[in-house]
């Protein structure tokens, strides 16, 4: 019989930066997480304030679905947000007692940046709010992951957890919030690592809860194309200071493609690198005239020296690579769900913050906020779970880490389900995914891929246009009758009892 843990605090599903945040706001918190690193860890950007959008000057750097009230909860709350982190960060202390410090840069068109670690603003972050928890009483940590909601009636009361060898327990709260990041790991090249898997979107999709515009993903255009998994991310910062694209003879190549070259719009970029690639002519990332690349750009030149390349002398090959999930369940500004008792938040979250393209040097502040925000909405709303709970019906003894088929699916989300999508291509790999879905069903991650891979096809086959990040040869214009977000219930779901 499976174990019943009962709470009494909120229920954090996931460590990145938006959970932390939402578990350290709280007065008392439960965070359940894996001890694989999810993409918060990674991040190279700063943190900008981005109070510049709020003038209508700089409404042309919005995506053309971006929900103007996220864009101002974000520019509102973003001060706020980092003198929170700000105080956090004063608490504590470096591994040589020194106190840790969070930097300001300015950067174009931005009101203010803030950045530690040059390009490892991420993991500094991460290093702060980790150390914050684990001082806190206030925070219980439960390793394992999340494989199914559980319900009563409509409302989520908890989850189903896994540890390492597949033991269940049930762990029943008085609010359940979903922070589990995006779904980068579904392409077969991705700048995401292990943790990113889709796995909190598919909870809430087998739960029935509404999600929104999973058509949606970033590529970044410059990922590092190098014998890792995932790719290192090679930051716009690297071409904001200097850095060029040239083929594989050295000859620049986006100077005829965008007025803006290197600086071009990402989505644009990516496709112009892709398509290098595809026709053989190679992109790389000339840096070698970039003035103290080591100073501020260390984890870049960490990456290229593990694998034989010194930007400094070297030309460093790069490619497009899946970065972001822009969809995702769909929230209000408080993170609700459509079900009760369940919230989300981060990169699982769709508030309509980025629209169809995602606003850049925004996903730690954007965790930070509305981690925030998700945290006072749970505290005020909380209910004390009853005696029953009820979960999807399905099969859930089952390994956890993905066979064989997980790579295969990945190869047809980036040859189908990528930069560049057709009408042929999606039902080909719609095809394809449901004759492996019995495969991939064998382990519980396989299960969730191909829950969330297959909405992502329907929603790209549904959007019969181009628009932001996502482009259909088949429709290259964007129609203006699709000027929307698209918001899908996933139906009713069949549950069992469990308690």
């Amino acid at each position: 019989m499976t174990d019943v843990h009962r709470v009494d605090v909120p229920l954090i599903v996931g460590g990145g930066v938006a959970g932390m945040t939402a578990a350290l706001t709280l007065d008392e918190s439960v965070i359940l997480t894996t001890d694989l690193p999810g993409s918060s860890w990674w991040a190279q950007g700063g943190i900008s304030i981005k109070s510049a959008f709020t003038d209508g000057a700089k409404q042309d750097r919005w995506s053309d679905l971006t929900d103007p009230a996220a864009v101002e909860r974000i520019a509102g709350d973003g001060p706020e947000a980092v003198d929170w982190l700000r105080t956090e960060a004063e608490s504590l202390v470096t591994d040589n007692g020194e106190q840790t410090v969070l930097g300001e840069e300015g950067i174009e068109g931005l009101d203010r940046a803030i950045e530690t670690g040059n390009d490892a603003t991420g993991a500094e972050v991460m290093r702060v709010l980790n150390s914050s928890l684990a001082s806190r009483d206030s925070v219980k940590r439960l390793l394992g992951r999340a494989i199914d909601l559980i319900t009563d009636g409509e409302r989520v009361v908890g989850v189903v957890a896994v540890d390492s060898r597949a033991r269940q327990r049930i762990v029943m709260a008085p609010a359940v919030v979903i922070a589990t990041g995006g779904l980068g790991r579904l392409y077969q090249r991705t700048t995401n690592p292990r943790g990113s898997d889709g796995s909190g979107l598919a909870m809430a999709i087998r739960a029935g809860a509404r999600v929104a515009d999973l058509e949606f993903v970033q590529f970044h255009p410059t990922a590092m194309t190098v014998a890792k998994d995932p790719l290192p991310m090679v930051s716009e910062r690297v071409r904001r200071r200097g850095a060029i694209l040239v083929d594989a003879h050295g000859r620049r190549f986006m100077a005829g493609i965008h007025s803006d070259a290197e600086l071009a719009p990402p989505g644009l970029l990516a496709r112009a690198i892709w398509r290098q690639s595809v026709r053989g002519a190679g992109a790389y990332l000339d840096a070698r005239h970039v003035h103290e690349l080591a100073d501020h750009h260390p984890t870049l030149l960490a990456h290229a020296m593990s694998v034989g390349i010194d930007p400094r002398t070297d030309l460093v090959p790069v490619g497009a690579a899946a970065h972001y999930q822009i969809g995702g369940v769909a929230t209000d500004l408080e993170g609700r769900t459509s079900l009760p008792g369940l919230w989300a938040v981060g990169e699982a979250a769709s508030t309509g913050l980025h629209g169809s393209t995602r606003l850049l040097s925004n996903a730690l502040l954007e965790g930070i906020v509305f981690g925030r925000r998700v945290a006072r909405s749970v505290a005020a709303e909380a209910e004390t779970p009853g005696d029953v709970a009820y979960c999807p019906v399905d099969s859930r003894d089952l390994p956890v880490t993905p066979g064989p088929a997980f790579e295969e699916l990945r190869k047809l989300m980036w040859e189908h389900v990528g930069l560049e999508r057709d009408g042929d291509g999606l039902w080909r790999a719609h095809n394809e995914l449901t004759a492996l879905v019995p495969v991939l069903r064998r382990t519980l991650a396989g299960r969730d891929a191909a829950t969330v891979a297959i909405q992502v096809v329907a929603a790209a086959l549904r959007r019969t246009e181009s628009r932001g990040s996502h482009y259909r040869i088949d429709h290259q214009a964007t129609d203006p009758s699709q000027a929307a977000r698209v918001v899908v219930e996933p139906g009713p779901v069949e549950v069992e009892r469990l308690v």
